[in-house]
């Protein structure tokens, strides 16, 4: 049985009903991209939401993440108190790192975080003692599975049976139903998030004013989508100001009223989205292909109050509900309308909606407790089966 849309959000109390945390502290490891550099990584930010509310919520956590710095190699550093972020070079030896997690009751597997996935999968597989859950998280299903489903030999046909579940953040069910063709042994759903210490509404900064802003990597699946429903308004829209951040876009050619500050680190992302009078969200190929896909980039705006224009896919109204929260825009002259009809007071009001959305349903504390039942869940069923 795949676990449905309940484990989306956990228990929305301030309470904390796991005794997984309670008196004895839980130790958690995560291999991940980055959570120290975000330079065309957007996960960073969802890495980091994550690990400062899980060590909210009691857990100690490493984070695990590979350098290409000699200088880097194996040293470990203390990040936003009390959360150990350890590097390994992606020439040393595994076997140390593998055996420093024996203590580690919990440890996530994210898909495609560095060069090293399969051997670090099958070290932790290897090595895993009786007490640890192994779980693989996958935030990028629908990107990642087609290719693996059409080869036979691929190597997670072998692994993926072996992990004590799946954690699926984006794909939904059909994303779900592909991980039990691989043999997942079971296959659990949440999301991203956000974490509202760090987006929040700010002072909008004048030099960041725009009419319409758009935040993201260039990406080559996604490309189509900016064409269409930014740079082609901006082309129609010559009197509006039109923003671009992100990675990669320079040498692209833009429209004359779009500008491009280049990538815009975390931090200075809330006072960014502040500034805009909308916002768009755009969705790559292959997650609208399977829906169920929203980006942090989504919440996070959403937690600063923007009033967000986005492109539509399957279960976009389980997190959303448009349009009081957000709107949904399908064509150029879609979004041309809401550039020309849309009062200050309207995208105010939407942005409020959507932010309280966010703050109810989708914080890294919901994310957390979705975690926790998961790992509450498989240890009671081992517990039983022993």
């Amino acid at each position: 049985m795949i676990k449905g849309q309940a484990f989306l959000h956990g228990e929305r109390d301030g309470g904390h009903a796991y005794p997984l945390c309670g008196a004895v502290v839980m130790k958690l490891a995560i291999f991940g991209s980055s959570l120290t550099s975000a330079y065309a990584n957007g996960a960073t930010t969802f890495f980091q939401g994550l690990c400062r509310a899980l060590h909210r919520q009691g857990w100690e956590v490493c984070f695990w993440e590979e350098t290409s710095w000699p200088s880097r190699r194996n040293t470990r550093i203390d990040w936003a108190g009390g959360i150990t972020v350890r590097f390994y070079h992606r020439e040393e030896p595994l076997s140390p790192l593998l055996s420093s997690l024996a203590p580690y009751r919990v440890i996530l597997k994210f898909t495609a975080c560095g060069s090293r996935d399969q051997e670090i999968e099958e070290g932790l597989l290897a090595r895993r003692l009786p007490h640890q859950i192994l779980l693989w998280v996958d935030g990028d299903a629908p990107v990642l599975l087609p290719p693996v489903l059409q080869d036979p030999a691929h190597y997670w046909w072998r692994l993926v049976p072996r992990f004590d579940g799946v954690l699926l953040l984006a794909g939904g069910a059909r994303a779900g139903e592909e991980y039990r063709r691989l043999g997942a042994q079971r296959v659990y759903f949440s999301a991203s998030g956000v974490d509202p210490h760090a987006f929040a509404p700010q002072p909008p900064d004048p030099s960041w004013a725009c009419d319409l802003l758009f935040v993201g990597n260039h990406l080559p699946d996604r490309m189509a989508q900016v064409k269409r429903l930014f740079f082609a308004v901006a082309e129609q829209r010559r009197r509006y100001r039109f923003l671009l951040a992100g990675a990669g876009w320079k040498g692209v050619s833009l429209p004359p009223n779009v500008r491009y500050p280049g990538s815009i680190p975390p931090a200075q992302l809330p006072t960014l989205y502040s500034s805009a009078r909308l916002v768009l969200n755009l969705t790559r190929t292959g997650m609208a292909r399977y829906g169920y896909a929203p980006s942090s980039r989504l919440f996070e705006a959403a937690a600063c109050g923007a009033c967000i224009l986005t492109d539509s896919w399957e279960g976009l109204t389980d997190y959303f509900c448009p349009p009081r929260e957000i709107r949904i825009v399908h064509t150029p002259d879609q979004v041309c309308q809401l550039l020309d009809r849309l009062t200050p007071a309207e995208c105010q009001k939407i942005g409020e909606a959507a932010r309280q959305r966010v703050l109810r349903d989708h914080t890294f504390t919901q994310r957390v407790r979705v975690i926790e039942q998961v790992v509450e869940e498989i240890g009671g069923l081992e517990r039983r089966t022993r």
